[in-house]
């Protein structure tokens, strides 16, 4: 009896187990469940009894009872969960799409039973009627036809992306520029329709011969002039301004400057020194990385920062006489603007090359015996390089 009990439990739980799966799955757009029953038949193990008699003693008699276990049949009420379409909609019941009568015109979509989603332009049940946007009152100037419409702007204003008439701000100017920032005024745009009103307007400016363009900088409506700061010296810069109103945005703007020249931001490049005789050295460079406008000539400086001499800016290289034989020398070359001095080159160190030495000193023979004298001297004041030995 207990193990019946539990198998009608186990039942049950996969019962409830299967109904929630399935409800979860007609919550699918336009899916349902319906509950389907049957009788089916299944065994039981029950236990049966009967009494006998038999004899328990010499004179006596005894009542006995005798059990067997014996399989009963029985029927069973089996209810399951279907998915189905629901009505108006069309599929195998887990993938179920809606039922439009004569489709949808004009790439309509149908999204609901007999329910077709148009296209811009188009209206009805089937999206065969035309939807007429002037009527709607898309724009001032509007010219309707077929599946679409038109607008239109006075002269002098230009109909923006969103098919309102903006009129751009006008008489865009730059003054006060400086090597790193430039000062852009303009008028404020004249509001043509009546309920447009100006928010604020965008400006963004791109450096010429480059993919960059600067972040959109936002400026209060009540403005008529910013200064663009962070700017990189001797570029010249497209600026373009665009008014934002409630009507939408008007079409940039734009005006095209250069930034001011500045001294250079970074030293020549590759400095080298190289030995070309004992009284000589050639320094060679390469113009700086960041001139911020154009080299009028260089300056070669030894490494305690004395003006050797100053070159031209065609070329690149400087020959450094007037040296003594196997010479320590250690120079830095720095570049010039018209604006002033950039910053020097870290030193660079060589030697000129080896000479013959002067004349030894104390140079003094002693005889020592009669066939034998000692020689003796002191180096030379000048060596002009490594003494190797003596002759």
């Amino acid at each position: 009896m207990l193990k019946d009990r539990r198998m009608v439990s186990f039942c049950c739980c996969i019962r409830f187990a299967y109904l929630l799966a399935v409800i979860q799955l007609a919550s699918a757009t336009g899916v349902c469940y319906r509950d389907v029953s049957s009788t089916e038949t299944y065994q039981v193990y029950v236990s049966m009894s009967s009494g006998y008699t038999t004899r328990c003693g010499l004179f006596w008699r005894c009542d006995r009872t005798r059990y067997r276990a014996a399989v009963q049949l029985r029927t069973r009420i089996v209810h399951r969960i279907v998915p189905v379409c629901c009505n108006g909609y069309q599929g195998n019941g887990v993938d179920c799409t809606p039922i439009c009568t004569g489709d949808c015109s004009n790439r309509g979509t149908c999204v609901a039973p007999e329910v077709c989603d148009c296209q811009d332009g188009w209206t009805g049940n089937q999206c065969s009627e035309d939807f007429d946007e002037c009527a709607a009152g898309v724009c001032t100037n509007c010219t309707n036809s077929v599946g679409s419409f038109q607008c239109t702007c006075p002269d002098g204003i230009t109909l923006s992306p969103g098919q309102t008439c903006v009129d751009p701000p006008g008489m865009i100017s730059t003054s006060h520029i400086t090597s790193r920032s430039i000062l852009i005024s303009w008028e404020a745009p004249t509001i043509t329709q009546q309920d447009e009103h100006l928010q604020n307007y965008a400006l963004s400016c791109s450096a010429s011969g480059t993919s960059h363009t600067e972040a959109p900088m936002t400026i209060e409506s009540s403005e008529t002039s910013v200064t663009v700061p962070n700017l990189a010296p001797n570029t010249i810069y497209t600026c373009c301004i665009r008014a934002i109103t409630t009507a939408g945005q008007s079409p940039n703007v734009c005006t095209r400057n250069s930034t001011l020249e500045d001294v250079p931001s970074t030293p020549p490049e590759n400095v080298t020194v190289v030995a070309v005789s004992p009284f000589a050295v050639e320094v060679e460079w390469n113009p700086p990385a960041t001139p911020n406008g154009v080299i009028i000539h260089y300056n070669v400086y030894t490494s305690n920062l004395v003006l050797v001499d100053t070159v031209n800016s065609s070329q690149r290289n400087y020959v450094y006489s007037g040296l003594t034989p196997y010479q320590n020398v250690s120079v830095c070359v720095s570049a010039s603007t018209s604006v002033g001095e950039g910053p020097k080159s870290q030193p660079v160190s060589t030697r000129t090359r080896e000479s013959a030495p002067s004349e030894v000193e104390s140079f003094e023979v002693v005889a020592v015996s009669e066939t034998s004298f000692n020689v003796s001297w002191n180096p030379p004041r000048l060596p002009n390089g490594v003494l190797t030995g003596t002759s």
